[in-house]
Order: C-alpha cells, then sequence, then structure tokens
C-alpha cells in the first residue's frame, strides 16, 4: 500500500505499508463511512478530531494507562517514537534490508544504519558463529 504523507515532522513523503494496512485503511474508511460523528471524508481532515497518528495513539496510550511501565528500578514510556522503534529493529532481525525499510518509513538508509544496523553486527556474528558444527558463544555481561 502506497501512503502519501502531506503532513510529518520532516517532509511532505510517500510511506509504503503492508498488506494489512490496506486492510486496516479500508477497515477505517468503513467506520468514517458509517459513522457520520467523526465529521471527515477520508483522505481529508484529521482522524478522530486529531491532528497526527501520534496524538492519536499517545492519547490511547493515556487513556488506557499504558503510556508508562515501571520495569525495575526503570521507568519506561511507550509513545509512537518507540512502537516505530520497535516495528524497525523487528523488520531488520527478520532480514529485511534497510533500503526497504528506509522506503516504508520515510527516512533515510543512512538513518537505519546509524541507529539500527550498526546495533545488529555483534548479534549477527554471533548467530552465525552458532551455525557454525561446534561453535558455541554467548554474551556475558
Amino acid at each position: 500500500m502506497k501512503i502519501n504523507v502531506g503532513k510529518s515532522k520532516t517532509v511532505p513523503h510517500t510511506a509504503y505499508g503492508t498488506g494489512s494496512a490496506y486492510f486496516a485503511y479500508h477497515n477505517l474508511v468503513k467506520l468514517y463511512s458509517s459513522n457520520p460523528q467523526f465529521n471527515c471524508k477520508v483522505g481529508e481532515g484529521t482522524i478522530f478530531k486529531l491532528h497526527s497518528f501520534r496524538e492519536g495513539l499517545n492519547s490511547l496510550l493515556d487513556e488506557a494507562d499504558l503510556k508508562f511501565e515501571k520495569l525495575g528500578d526503570s521507568r519506561v514510556k511507550r509513545d509512537s517514537k518507540s512502537f516505530r522503534h520497535t516495528f524497525i529493529q523487528f523488520i531488520l532481525n527478520k532480514g529485511m534490508s534497510s533500503t526497504a525499510i528506509a522506503k516504508m518509513c520515510g527516512t533515510s538508509t543512512e538513518m537505519i544504519d546509524k541507529y539500527y544496523t550498526s546495533n545488529m553486527a555483534l548479534d549477527t556474528m554471533m548467530d552465525t558463529f552458532n551455525k557454525v558444527k561446534g561453535g558455541h558463544l554467548k554474551i556475558v555481561s
């Protein structure tokens, strides 16, 4: 699915989504069509009277009391940015190229490589070594 993003933190760009994004979009079209209280035509205006996906997701997390979680001595924040980072790391781990990810997420391969693939080097090396017969490495901290 190809999505033209007119407003973003950077510049207008085209983002690419998977098949599930296509079906989610069509479900939103049905939702807008059958609920006039949203007062918005598909492709125009705001979604649920919010100005951005980021604002909407963060509001939902706040309302569901999921914005923060205590893990040990740390307080972890969930927001649209953390969802984006998790998505990028997951699909990198699945083997998708940084070029394809950059195109999907509206960023550059340089940013993907700088912030994500550089952290994968040790894990990738260890996975490769452990696949060799008799090889066994583990991370010790």
